[in-house]
């Protein structure tokens, strides 16, 4: 009962953090349901009501995220690192760099993701590996400046939302009309014109949404 409730007072909520809180303590409590929560574009019931959107037809949502890959370790810390390397950088981050670097001929390696190293750290407990401010890389490579090592972290940046708020902006709004679900960002946006485009080619739906 309690789950329920939270689901739909927060469910409603203006906020899309605490939205998806809602949804993580409706389910299972799962790492993986976790996980989803804060990685996931939509959460689960959002997914299911945009794709009954698309496709005009009714879409139950999964009582629990499907766990693709290897099987989870029992820590938490593991758990998330086993997820991020399976759906984020390899769905994502890895299949960028290669796009990118193909799109301009460069030939792009990623040292930190050989197979080797990866089984050589994988065998090193999670406090050690997970510390703060890459501890183990910095012991590992003492040669590193102090001013490189002690840098903060920052990843590269695209302005994304300034280029959607541009041209784009138009098709962007027109795709999203009358959607179940509030589309506040611009990626959010993207995907479901990405996903019209593709029903449009690939289902020969150019009239539908």
């Amino acid at each position: 009962g309690a789950k329920g409730l939270a689901k739909a007072l927060l469910g409603r909520s203006g906020s899309a953090v605490r939205r998806r809180l809602g949804e993580f303590l409706a389910g299972s409590g799962s790492v993986t349901s976790a996980y989803e929560a804060c990685r996931s574009l939509f959460t689960a019931s959002e997914a299911a009501a945009l794709a009954g959107f698309l496709l005009d037809r009714e879409v139950r949502r999964p009582l629990e995220p499907v766990q693709s890959g290897p099987p989870l370790p029992a820590s938490a810390e593991d758990a998330v690192s086993v997820l991020e390397l399976t759906r984020y950088m390899r769905n994502q981050l890895l299949r960028d760099s290669d796009v990118m670097s193909m799109r301009w001929g460069l030939e792009l390696r990623v040292p930190m993701v050989d197979a080797e190293l990866f089984e050589a750290l994988g065998r090193i407990p999670q406090g050690q590996r997970l510390a703060a401010g890459k501890w183990l890389l910095g012991e590992a490579v003492p040669e590193i400046p102090s001013e490189i090592r002690n840098q903060p972290k920052r990843g590269f940046t695209f302005p994304f939302a300034q280029w959607m708020a541009g041209d784009w902006q138009a098709m962007l709004e027109s795709s999203g009309q009358g959607a179940p679900v509030a589309l506040p960002n611009w990626y959010q946006k993207w995907a479901l014109f990405i996903f019209q485009q593709w029903k449009a080619q690939v289902l020969g739906d150019a009239g539908g949404r």
